[in-house]
């Protein structure tokens, strides 16, 4: 059921003609992120009379010219900067709509006039503007436009507001608090200053999967260090941002640690499995000199002692 409203002020449209507008306006508030499915467009439906009450246009239908906009007052202002839509105040299309015994049925941003691309969200207080004029010889050009103010506003059918939210929680694209996160150019930004996270329930596990054929990336754009466990450097495992090292503050334990570099432990090195080394050479024993876990290939002068036999050739 469409609900008409009626305007509180006319203008006359010549000497003898004045409007009485009625309108409905069913639009989706999120109107430029909906679906293909559903159309950008307002249907506007209003009556035109003369100065005596007259219904304006024949029984089979006289065509009017009319032009539609948006604008941000309900009354006065001018096209820049008050009309919000269309766009750069551009003069809106004319349309030539069939009125019959007063009645006429526009499609705003339908065939004909402007494509409807205003964003509803950035302003939820916004007014239809309509100017009007009889043909001249059967045709809109050269026509005097008059106006109707005040304008009527623009409003949502009931259940139609809802569609700006999923169960009730807005989307947003940088997501706070009870939003629902939305994607930003391939990804999702959690936004909260604070406390942005992504977490499992009770004893669920939370599972990154990168497929089976895929890579599974850790990045911090920042220059922060990405933290494992703990949620601090000093109780967990530091992924340094800079450089790539990668250290845990309760040391690691390993069933097979294989290295191609260097490796030096200030508190010892133990295994109850292999530690395989690349890049040492030797024909002899590998030492450990001083205490400090430092491996070599040179029997140490002075200090403890320790090593390890060479197995092999």
């Amino acid at each position: 059921m469409k609900i008409f409203f009626t305007s509180k002020k006319i203008r006359n449209l010549s000497s003898s003609l004045i409007l009485v507008f009625l309108f409905s306006a069913f639009i989706l508030p999120n109107l430029v992120s909906a679906t293909a499915g559903v159309p950008k467009i307002i249907n506007f439906q209003g009556r035109l009379m003369d100065s005596a009450g007259n219904l304006l246009g024949s029984s089979s239908g006289t065509p009017y010219c009319y032009k539609f906009s948006l604008w941000d007052v309900s009354t006065g202002g001018t096209a820049n900067p008050d009309q919000v839509w269309p766009s750069a105040f551009a003069t809106p299309t004319t349309m030539t709509i069939t009125t019959r015994s007063g009645v006429f049925d526009a499609s705003i941003g339908g065939a004909g006039g402007d494509t409807l691309d205003y964003d509803f969200q950035t302003n939820n207080t916004v007014y239809v503007n309509v100017q009007v004029a009889a043909q001249v010889a059967g045709s809109c050009s050269g026509v005097t436009f008059e106006t109707l103010d005040p304008r009527p506003q623009v409003v949502s059918a009931g259940y139609a507001i809802n569609s700006g939210t999923v169960g009730g929680f807005v989307p947003a694209q940088s997501a706070t608090g009870n939003q629902l996160p939305a994607l930003t150019s391939g990804a999702i930004v959690l936004g909260d200053a604070t406390a942005a996270g992504i977490k499992s329930t009770g004893a669920n596990p939370f599972t990154i999967d990168a497929g089976t054929s895929g890579v599974l990336n850790l990045n911090n754009n920042s220059t922060g260090n990405i933290l494992l466990g703990g949620g601090s450097a000093s109780t967990g495992c530091t992924l340094t941002n800079s450089t790539g090292a990668f250290a845990c503050a309760a040391g690691g334990t390993f069933s097979t640690l294989s290295l191609s570099g260097a490796i030096s432990g200030a508190t010892g090195i133990s295994s109850s499995g292999t530690i395989a080394f690349s890049a040492l050479s030797s024909n002899g024993a590998v030492y450990t000199s001083g205490g400090t876990g430092t491996l070599t290939t040179t029997a140490p002068t002075s200090g403890a002692i320790g090593y390890w036999t060479r197995t092999g050739t």
